[in-house]
């Protein structure tokens, strides 16, 4: 068995993937898996797609392969494969102390930011600031259950 074949079988369609995952859900809803267990599966097939996709050089055949296509838009299986381009800029270089100076509020904004939710966090009902007559009120918030997935 060849490492990708396992992949191949997978379903590419959005028809197919939904039909996949109700068929998934109706399984471990029924019992017939652990539900734990699965989960335990898709953590390391999503860690396992991010380390394939992040790989250089496969990125590098990738694209080599696209270039093979003289059109714009490939159409393979059942996608479409578009080639563009993306710039990403960087600031550092400009020496633009207008631009720096707004860079160093941005900071200084996002750290009152964070301390100031810091103290709403710990305030339990509302405070009335006299001064100005401003009731301030604990902030809502919701609880979610999670569980943590670490690969060994």
């Amino acid at each position: 068995m060849n490492a990708l074949s396992s992949i191949t079988i997978l379903p590419v369609t959005k028809k197919e993937r939904k039909s996949f995952v109700e068929k998934a859900k109706q399984e471990i809803l029924s019992g017939i898996y652990n539900p734990l267990e699965i989960d335990i599966y898709l953590k390391g097939i999503e860690e396992l797609i991010k380390e394939i996709r992040k790989d250089e050089e496969i990125k590098e055949a990738i694209f080599n392969e696209a270039e093979k296509y003289s059109e714009k838009d490939i159409d393979l299986q059942s996608a479409i494969i578009s080639k563009t381009s993306r710039k990403t800029y960087d600031y550092s270089c400009c020496l633009d102390s207008t631009y720096n100076d707004l860079k160093l509020k941005e900071s200084n904004l996002k750290a009152e930011i964070k301390e100031r939710e810091g103290f709403l966090k710990v305030i339990k009902e509302p405070i009335f600031i006299d001064s100005t007559g401003e009731q301030i009120n604990p902030p809502s918030y919701k609880t979610t259950d999670i569980l943590s997935i670490k690969l060994k």
